[in-house]
């Protein structure tokens, strides 16, 4: 399935034994072999919040995938990103 900028999007995640959902907006859409390492033009383009915390790594990948931005439970605290496999997002509705 393609998602497209703005699509509201779920997915599943482990750290430290624990299983957790997130949910957050896509606010960029990253091409085939581009690197989420972007230059500050390309990051400027998705109109994240500059104070974010990126919470990715790895090499580009083969197909196109999503940075999502994830707000704060509290809606106060710094927003995070994350590149997650495309493989496991399902559309929110």
């Amino acid at each position: 399935m393609m998602f497209k900028k703005g699509d509201i999007v779920t997915w599943s995640s482990q750290a430290g034994g624990v299983m957790t959902e997130k949910t957050g907006k896509i606010i960029g859409v990253l091409q085939p072999k581009e690197s989420p390492y972007i230059s500050n033009y390309r990051w400027n383009e998705c109109k994240f919040n500059p104070s974010a915390k990126r919470m990715f790594d790895g090499c580009p990948r083969d197909h196109e995938s999503y940075i999502i931005q994830v707000e704060t439970k509290t809606g106060k605290g710094k927003p995070r990103l994350y590149w997650p496999r495309v493989s496991g997002l399902t559309l929110k509705k």
